[in-house]
């Protein structure tokens, strides 16, 4: 599946509801459970904090517009604003790469 990066921003009076849910979703996740609201075409990889009121995390959805509509349905659990960006595994190498490759060949 391709491979999406989640950029999330949140205003500081959001951090704790914004850290609760993140907290929460984890907890779910390793209980074995989907948490509410997360589509079933949809699997976080990895998930990063950053500095100030950001964090990112890589995805792997059917479409970026899978993983947009989840986060607008999460708003009032999740207040931060998402940016979806697709990604390319460049290393170690995966299948999107060589897609990439091809199209740049022709």
């Amino acid at each position: 599946m391709p491979l999406f990066l989640a950029d999330h921003t949140w205003e500081k009076k959001n951090t704790t509801v914004v850290t609760s849910a993140i907290i929460g979703s984890f907890m779910e996740l390793s209980a074995g459970k989907r948490p509410k609201g997360w589509s079933e075409t949809a699997c976080l990889c990895a998930s990063y904090q950053l500095p100030g009121e950001r964090a990112i995390c890589i995805w792997e959805a059917d479409k970026a517009e899978t993983l947009e509509k989840m986060f607008k349905s999460l708003k009032d659990a999740f207040p931060a604003e998402t940016k979806i960006i697709p990604l390319v595994q460049v290393y170690p190498p995966g299948p999107g790469l060589y897609e990439l490759m091809a199209k740049m060949a022709k």
